[in-house]
């Protein structure tokens, strides 16, 4: 018997908001042997945990949710520290990068 989907969703999620900290942690190799990014302590990559609620509500309303989980950290950070534009990269690499990728106004 499998969990209901709203607790695999909510689960999902939450997998997905972890490997966006809020602050400093720790990145090891992905749980998935077939990736090759590295995850918030030990577990799956937020590009795994994005494919896995992909499976539960669709992979654009996920990938649009995990663009979403970046900016909000994002903004989180900035609120806390008054970081200027070109300090984000240095803190986190790539991340504007990324959203950019995915399509995210910034």
């Amino acid at each position: 018997m499998s969990d209901p989907k709203e607790y695999q969703i909510r689960q999902a999620c939450h997998h997905l908001w972890r490997q966006h900290p809020s602050g400093a942690s720790t990145f090891s190799a992905c749980s998935n042997n077939d990736c090759v990014n590295l995850a918030r302590g030990g577990l799956f990559c937020a590009e795994c945990c994005t494919k896995d609620l992909g499976k539960l509500v669709g992979i654009e309303m996920a990938r649009e949710y995990n663009a979403t989980v970046m900016r909000i950290r994002l903004m989180e950070h900035e609120m806390q520290s008054d970081l200027k534009e070109d300090e984000v990269d240095e803190i986190f690499p790539g991340t504007r990068d990324a959203l950019g990728s995915l399509g995210v106004k910034q």
